[in-house]
């Protein structure tokens, strides 16, 4: 386990190792794609438009939801595995809308 010079270990959980400088937080670059043009914005169905594109592609199309979470719980595994840490696990989004 990783050690500073005060001779602490790393915190656990993610607010603490981010706050002490243990890891940065670095954003996701995405490519944001349009599949087809949105007449009425906020009636186009996510699922349609991606099924669309695989059709149009000839091959399956990743959800983005579930990609960038995959690709951060990878980040965050590698991190606790490099700190020698218990599993850290990803920020918890509020509820939408708020209360």
């Amino acid at each position: 386990m990783a050690r500073r010079r005060d001779g602490l270990g790393p915190p656990a959980g993610l607010v603490g190792l981010l706050h002490g400088g243990w890891i940065t937080a670095e954003p996701i670059v995405y490519e944001d794609v349009l599949p087809r043009p949105v007449a009425d914005p906020g009636t186009a169905d996510p699922a349609l438009d991606a099924d669309w594109l695989a059709g149009v592609l000839d091959r399956p199309v990743a959800d983005p939801v579930e990609y960038y979470a995959r690709q951060r719980q990878d980040s965050l595994d590698e991190a606790a595995r490099a700190l020698g840490v218990a599993p850290i696990a990803p920020p918890v989004a509020p509820p939408w809308p708020p209360d």
